[in-house]
């Protein structure tokens, strides 16, 4: 019967890295852009989700 201690060694070690599903390969300060493993370039946007937002926020956006 496998143990907690040995279960969790199990998982900790077979888990995939999320930087191994993320495209770049490094970050281009001059250009202020992701350099890409397919030799492309990409930025990245932080928003917040509308799902909560305020019955008025589509009127303040599109004005």
């Amino acid at each position: 019967m496998a143990t907690v201690n040995k279960l969790e060694e199990l998982f900790k070690n077979n888990r995939d890295s999320l930087s191994e599903y993320l495209p770049w390969r490094m970050w281009d300060q001059e250009n202020q852009c992701f350099d890409n493993n397919d030799n492309t370039m990409g930025w990245l946007w932080e928003l917040q989700p509308l799902a909560f937002a305020p019955v008025m926020f589509p009127v303040f956006v599109t004005s």
